[in-house]
């Protein structure tokens, strides 16, 4: 039997960067703009499906305000989570569904 975590426990960046976005009525396609990076970077951010990096975090900052160090935590704190999650066998739930322990190693510790 799986232990289960709530989503809030460990929420992306990009689910901040998602909120902000909403809450501000803004598109992926301004903040792509805005930073510099493509369309499809910005929306496997927005999604956890690519790594936030120090040169994100800094732009970041300067978009949508925080620190770098505060995007940075942020992102070094949902790896991790989902890394605990996965070695303690805990299903992670989330919107788009849930993870077991040999679904995150197939689809997350490849990036490693």
């Amino acid at each position: 039997m799986l232990n289960r975590i709530e989503a809030s426990y460990y929420s992306s960046p990009g689910a901040e960067i998602a909120g902000w976005l909403k809450e501000h009525h803004k598109t992926q396609e301004w903040l792509a703009h805005k930073l510099g990076k493509s369309r499809k970077y910005v929306n496997e951010l927005v999604n956890a499906k690519a790594r936030l990096n120090e040169f994100t975090a800094i732009d970041l900052s300067e978009v949508l305000g925080m620190t770098p160090e505060y995007w940075l935590m942020r992102e070094a704190s949902y790896r991790l989570a989902l890394a605990l999650a996965a070695r303690q066998n805990i299903e992670v739930e989330q919107e788009d569904g849930s993870f077991s322990k040999a679904e995150f190693t197939q689809k997350f510790a490849s990036s490693y």
